[in-house]
């Protein structure tokens, strides 16, 4: 049994960056990595006698696990412990999983007994009594088991989350992943370490100012999962414990409120006690999508989110008139969309993916109302168009949700809903071409930073925008993009079936069919798989197409329209 107090005593913080291996290939950029994390954090209140800084030939697998385990004797039970790893990582498979290692300067992987488990960090983490500890490694990781909680940072929480015991991680990438060593938006260090070193400078701060683990964490996730360069997806969450790590917040910087009883402590028994607190909403879902008793509590929660988005993205949010139109406003409404569409996105998503029958009519009610939502209004174009954004987004999400199991029943539930009794209305694939012409009339991506010179920005954007939440939800890996190329074309399909315009959506699988000849793209592999199972092939049974041979009257008309394509 212990007390923790709503501040810390001291901050303690252990920097490794490895790029002269004996062993093992080396690296560009590792030391640099840690140099630059070693002085983000000093500027966040760590004293600088209190940060050890271990690089190349000093970080060997004993003075490692020496200056680690040092901090069960240094470390206090109010202290917070900072751990930042750059260099190799290498995952071992056995026949219960996955097991992660970091490789140290010294380390071989042929010989498992030099390299650091991250288990082992994890077991002997128990004999530090530091009540905050937080492991980031610029490294791929099998085997690792986190949980996900919301993200905590109003200031009347910190003081609350401060008290509470916690162990967090957050690492560069799965253990199947590669991670870049160079790449970064700044110069001379990784991807994951540029977004995180402007995650620790600010740019992941509430609007409280405070800056927790927590916060860094979705941050790094969505920005290097987003980022045109990576090809990784980063991994976190908690490890043990129900507090968040704080870098930095200015309620810990002034005296708690008096108030009567004992409420500057939070008491930690050796056993965390279960706490009443509300599940996220993806639990929710998850929760009653496999109990078909809770199909009317899925309903409601629905409704609710509904409502909460309809308000989230309300023209006083998003005034349709002003603006310079500059590629930072563009930037910021999409980031601002982007927040807003989450929860809602998150149940079609969800639902796309793992639901049955049963649940098909919720996907129809919430795809009717978001294609029915808009009325017409007088605005400035590029706002107007930027309207159909979070919808399009919906769509795609589910769409690429429902792909990822293929669950083609919910995919023909998201493409064609029944609104009314006008069958203009029961084509929401249709709305969604619509939605996807005006973003090309508009060039509202086109503004978009990084994508001026995309061919397909529409779809480069989703592409980078919709997978770290995707991957959080269904662990898409490697497999996304895939799905996302597979999605898009069942998507120009079905408006190339059943519109009335000779003109479909060219996403990023209509780049690859003309930039590599229609030879193994993603477009020649689909149309291969359905003319081999023709009338058997699982969109057509569900029927998202009404047979194989309009379908391939669909495919001739949108391979022409690649074909005169002029993109050079």
């Amino acid at each position: 049994m212990h007390t923790f107090a709503p501040r810390y005593s001291d901050s303690h913080a252990l920097i490794v960056g490895i790029s002269a291996y004996q062993h093992a290939p080396k690296l560009g950029h590792a030391h640099q990595d840690a140099d630059a994390v070693a002085k983000a954090i000093t500027k966040l209140g760590f004293p600088a006698e209190h940060v050890t800084l271990l690089t190349d030939e000093n970080a060997t697998r004993s003075n490692i696990l020496r200056q680690y385990l040092s901090h069960a004797i240094t470390a206090g039970a109010d202290d917070r412990l900072f751990v930042y790893f750059a260099g190799h990582g290498h995952t071992m498979s056995g026949h219960r999983g996955d097991t992660g290692y970091l490789v140290p300067v010294d380390g071989d992987e042929r010989d498992l007994s030099t390299l650091v488990a991250w288990r082992e960090l994890i077991d002997k983490a128990d004999v530090i009594p530091a009540k905050h500890l937080f492991f980031v490694m610029d490294a791929c990781y099998g085997g690792l088991a986190f949980t996900r909680r919301p993200i905590q940072g109003a200031s009347r929480l910190i003081r609350d989350m401060c008290r509470r015991f916690v162990r967090q991680a957050l690492t560069a990438g799965k253990g199947d992943e590669v991670v870049a060593d160079g790449d970064g938006i700044r110069p001379g260090h990784s991807i994951f370490t540029s977004h995180l070193l402007d995650a620790l400078d600010g740019n992941a701060r509430d609007e409280h100012g405070n800056l927790t683990a927590s916060l860094v964490m979705a941050y790094v996730h969505q920005h290097v999962g987003s980022d045109g360069r990576s090809r990784q997806t980063p991994h976190y969450g908690f490890l043990e414990g129900d507090g968040d790590f704080i870098f930095d917040a200015p309620a810990l910087a002034t005296d708690p409120p008096q108030h009567t009883g004992d409420d500057q402590f939070y008491v930690i028994p050796s056993t965390l006690p279960d706490i009443e607190v509300e599940p996220p909403v993806e639990e929710k879902i998850r929760l009653y999508l496999s109990e078909p008793s809770r199909r009317i509590a899925l309903d409601m929660l629905s409704a609710t989110l509904f409502k909460r988005f309809d308000a989230a993205v309300s023209e006083d949010h998003f005034p349709l008139q002003g603006g310079n139109f500059k590629n930072t406003d563009i930037d910021e409404r999409l980031a601002k969309y982007d927040t807003a569409v989450r929860d809602l996105e998150s149940l079609v998503i969800l639902t796309a993916h793992y639901g049955g029958a049963e649940q098909l009519t919720l996907l129809r009610k919430v795809m009717c109302g978001l294609c029915e939502r808009f009325d017409m209004q007088g605005g400035m174009t590029v706002w107007l168009a930027m309207r159909w954004y979070p919808v399009l987004r919906i769509f795609y999400s589910g769409g690429i949700g429902a792909v990822a199991n293929e669950n083609y029943a919910a995919l023909a539930a998201i493409f064609f809903p029944i609104c009314n009794g006008d069958r203009s209305h029961q084509m929401v694939v249709l709305h969604m071409c619509e939605a996807y012409v005006s973003f090309r009339r508009s060039e509202a991506f086109k503004r978009v930073s990084g994508h001026e010179r995309h061919y397909a920005p529409e779809s480069e954007y989703l592409f980078k925008a919709l997978q770290p939440h995707l991957d959080e939800l269904l662990f898409t890996g490697r497999g996304y993009e895939s799905h996302f190329d597979r999605f898009e074309i069942l998507f120009s399909l079905a408006c190339r079936v059943h519109g009335a315009s000779d003109w479909s959506p060219y996403g990023r699988f209509a780049w690859k069919a003309y930039s590599m000849g229609r030879t193994n793209d993603p477009l020649s592999a689909v149309e291969k798989e359905a003319a081999d199972a023709q009338d058997n092939w699982p969109p057509v049974r569900a029927g998202v197409f009404r047979n194989h041979l309009i379908l391939e009257e669909g495919l001739k008309r949108l391979k022409a329209g690649i074909g005169n394509l002029n993109w050079h």
